[in-house]
């Protein structure tokens, strides 16, 4: 929100706001609430991801751009393709900065920040400080502010955490079936799994 407060309109084609995300879902995401944040400007929001047809985001591109939303794979190929230029760009925001690199994207980020101008606001949100995100933050930005909501690693306070030993999967469900169903204090829950092909739990009302 205060980009767009702090947006001006300006005739050029090229995006004045980039948006890099991890995901193809986050991509959607954004673009779906820029746009309600924009119903009443003067403003071209498109979001651009692997997967489909390059062709069509390039007709799309070509039609104008003022937000730009996209993953960094598909961001530098149409940026290396000189489809996308970012000399019109004054704000960069790069959203899971961390996660990027984690799924191996530090390439693809590091091309797309060489083609920008220098002088321009970065805004990177990241879960935790790594070596490798402070080796990227040093070789393409200049004397960067850090605001932490908490030193990496700090302990949750007033959390108790348990482990259960299960031999197998099948323990697991079950446990977790029991647990769900016969706990009070578990009213309000969250599971995390490594993948969606879990199958689904029974959970209390």
């Amino acid at each position: 929100m205060p980009l767009l407060k702090l947006y001006k309109f300006s005739p050029t084609h090229t995006p004045k706001i980039v948006i890099l995300v991890p995901t193809r879902e986050l991509v959607v995401q954004v673009v779906e609430e820029v746009e309600k944040l924009t119903k009443y400007m003067s403003v071209r929001t498109l979001g651009i991801y692997g997967g489909v047809n390059i062709n069509t985001q390039k007709t799309a591109v070509y039609q104008g751009i003022d937000i730009l939303v996209g993953t960094p794979g598909r961001t530098m190929d149409l940026a290396l393709d000189n489809v996308i230029r970012f000399d019109e760009t004054s704000k960069l925001v790069i959203d899971e900065f961390d996660e990027m690199l984690n799924l191996g994207f530090r390439a693809q980020l590091t091309s797309v920040l060489a083609m920008m101008r220098p002088k321009r606001q970065n805004i990177l949100f990241s879960a935790t400080m790594t070596d490798e995100v402070d080796a990227v933050l040093n070789d393409f930005f200049d004397f960067p502010e850090e605001v932490s909501l908490a030193a990496s690693g700090t302990p949750l306070e007033n959390i108790t955490q348990i482990t259960y030993a299960v031999p197998n999967f099948n323990t697991k469900i079950n446990l977790l079936k029991h647990l769900l169903t016969n706990n009070e204090d578990m009213s309000r829950v969250l599971i995390f799994v490594n993948n969606k092909r879990y199958p689904t739990c029974y959970t209390r009302a």
